[in-house]
């Protein structure tokens, strides 16, 4: 019923046609044994470019969780095991033309993996990180002080108003006195917690340096901040 639907949507049906089933004329339309109204296609047309409108207007901050939940659905892990390189991670920062992360990629990389999804889809914050070197890119500590002074683009949101896609800033006991991992929100904090995507971490060990992108689930207690970027 609800493909039958999207399906009406996409053709071009009226609006108060799209309904979950198709009688003999939609059954012709869809074989393709008789030709959509010519109205129905220009009302298709329409459509999909109000789809590709939206989709292209969402934020930077947006796109980029999308990709990154992308890469856990693989997911991307180390190769070889332990050795903090990622192949696809390797590729893209060459394909982004950042040679010297493409070439020397072999440290903790939650930060890199934020940055190129960040980069990937036009983050001015990630440029003049990445390929600028205005502040360090692969470095929570950097990352947060730059933030705490609303530098580059970026300044702490309080957990109220964090949106997917901000970067969220975790510390786990017996690391960094404030940060020692980040990943990005993938839905906002609601009840104690927040849902994020998160790379160089693992599903059942080491939760900052285990070797894959994951989605997890964080209490808010080990969050130290919520950024938002440009």
């Amino acid at each position: 019923g609800s493909a039958v639907a999207a399906w009406k949507r996409r053709a071009g049906y009226p609006a108060k046609m799209i309904i979950p089933s198709i009688g003999v004329p939609g059954q012709l339309y869809l074989s393709g044994r008789k030709p959509l109204p010519l109205a129905y296609r220009l009302r298709a047309k329409s459509r999909s470019k109000a789809v590709a409108k939206a989709i292209a207007s969402r934020p930077v901050r947006v796109k980029a969780m999308e990709t990154m939940v992308a890469w856990s659905n693989v997911p991307l892990i180390e190769h070889p095991s332990g050795s903090n390189r990622v192949p696809e991670l390797q590729n893209m920062a060459r394909a982004l033309n950042l040679s010297d992360y493409y070439h020397n990629m072999g440290w903790p990389w939650c930060a890199f993996a934020v940055n190129l999804a960040m980069l990937r889809h036009g983050s001015k914050t990630a440029a003049l990180g990445l390929r600028e070197g205005k502040f360090n890119a692969l470095y929570t500590v950097d990352i947060l002080n730059k933030a705490l002074n609303n530098q580059y683009g970026m300044r702490v949101v309080g957990a109220s108003q964090a949106q997917p896609g901000d970067l969220v800033m975790i510390n786990f006991p017996g690391g960094d006195p404030r940060v020692d991992h980040v990943g990005m929100v993938r839905k906002a904090p609601a009840g104690g917690s927040v849902q994020t995507v998160e790379g160089n971490t693992s599903l059942s060990g080491s939760q900052d340096n285990g070797g894959g992108v994951f989605l997890k689930n964080r209490p808010l207690s080990n969050v130290s901040a919520f950024i938002r970027y440009q």
